[in-house]
């Protein structure tokens, strides 16, 4: 997860759903990560958008803790 900066579960936690999750930087000494689950047939043909979303996300929630700027508009309108 370093590495790549996200994580993927392709079926090993369950059968038939796949899953990608980051890591949150809070500033705390507390660990927060936010992820999807997906079916799997689903999975690999939307991988890449599901990442984007999932980044994306991250900065945004990321932004409002005051850890970093949010890379494009965020969503809610708060940023």
């Amino acid at each position: 997860m370093r590495r790549a900066g996200y994580a993927v579960d392709e079926q090993e936690h369950a059968e038939g759903v796949c899953g990608i999750g980051v890591f949150l930087d809070s500033g705390s000494h507390e660990h927060y990560a936010i992820s999807l689950g997906v079916p799997a047939p689903r999975f690999e043909r939307t991988r890449e958008a599901l990442l984007a979303a999932l980044l994306q996300c991250k900065s945004e929630i990321e932004a409002l803790l005051g850890r970093q700027p949010a890379s494009r508009f965020c969503a809610t309108g708060i940023a």
